[in-house]
């Protein structure tokens, strides 16, 4: 059990941090002239991370996965 909380704590933070990268090269495209189709992209990313990690929807597919303990 406390592996598991360990396991998602890390995966948790790993996704924080990808995000606050993605972030970073946004403001960093954006700053340079911004190329739309970069920006769109790297959107994307973030909206997917969000939306699988923080949005729980992995459970929706994976009924082995149960409830948060």
């Amino acid at each position: 059990m406390e592996e598991k909380k360990k396991k998602a704590f890390r995966q948790g933070i790993m996704v924080f941090v990808g995000l606050a990268v993605l972030t970073g090269l946004e403001y960093l495209v954006g700053v340079s002239g911004g190329w739309l189709p970069a920006m769109v992209v790297l959107a994307l990313i973030k909206a997917a991370l969000v939306v699988w990690f923080y949005m729980h929807i992995v459970r929706a597919f994976n009924p082995e996965s149960g409830d948060h303990e």
